[in-house]
């Protein structure tokens, strides 16, 4: 990253999101330390930041593609109650929109469950993975990954279907000022779920999936039909071919032009 970004917390003092960073040049993964780090006992809010990572993952295990400098990578420790964990993923995905829609003012909206697209195309995605303890949530970490400025267009690992804050705006944009509104938004967002509001009915206005015909992969299995909404938890409701409605927890979403059952 070529300008200075916060090596210590006080700029984040007076929050939770932040409160401790550690910044890397060069990293396996951001998620594999933070999860270190949580099972260390660190303090809520622990961010860990870095430059590049060799081994970054997306969800499903998939490798995360990044331009070494040029991309904001970063994993948040957080240890919200089991019961509002459902809400982590929708704070940090609104917070990653929110930003998107100020800096480039493009269209911008979230696919179903945890991609930020502008345009249709994919800029941000958020991984959040937890750790129990029987039935006690002891923490989730949350993996943000932004394109800020590089070119995912001219990597054939992209499908041509991934862009940049850069590429919408023309402008090199500021890694810290992406930093600095995703951690402000966020913390607010998250001192909402700890007081125990739900995010559902923001998050949902921003789903671009919902209304659409979809194929959904979950496990080796896969559904097929239209989007109709989620419900309070976030699940995706989808009503099949035949007419019947099947509540997906999670899956891969892509589109379809027409159904191909009766």
């Amino acid at each position: 990253m070529s300008e200075s970004l916060p090596e210590q917390s006080q700029q984040y003092s007076n929050q939770i999101i932040g409160s401790r960073i550690v910044h890397h040049k060069v990293i396996s993964s951001t998620m594999t330390e933070a999860e270190q780090l949580a099972n260390q006992d660190c303090d809520e809010g622990t961010v860990v930041l870095a430059d590049n990572q060799i081994s970054g993952r997306g969800r499903f295990n998939r490798d995360w593609i990044s331009a070494p400098g040029k991309d904001l990578l970063v994993s948040i420790v957080l240890r919200p109650k089991l019961s509002q964990l459902r809400y982590v993923n929708m704070a940090a995905t609104i917070a990653v929109a929110d930003m998107a829609k100020n800096i480039t003012e493009q269209s911008v909206s979230i696919k179903w469950p945890n991609d930020v697209r502008i345009n249709g195309k994919k800029v941000a995605g958020i991984l959040v993975e937890s750790a129990l303890d029987n039935s006690t949530l002891k923490h989730a970490i949350v993996g943000i990954g932004i394109n800020v400025n590089s070119d995912p267009e001219s990597d054939p690992n992209t499908g041509g279907n991934s862009t940049s804050l850069f590429m919408e705006t023309g402008e090199e944009i500021p890694i810290k000022s992406v930093l600095d509104s995703i951690f402000s938004s966020m913390n607010e967002l998250y001192i909402k779920i700890l007081q125990g509001c739900s995010l559902t009915q923001m998050w949902a206005g921003n789903i671009d999936t919902i209304g659409e015909i979809i194929n959904v992969k979950y496990g080796d299995s896969f559904v097929e039909g239209i989007a109709r909404g989620v419900d309070p938890e976030g699940n995706l409701i989808v009503t099949k071919p035949d007419g019947s409605d099947i509540t997906l927890v999670g899956g891969e979403v892509t589109l379809k032009d027409a159904f191909t059952g009766t």
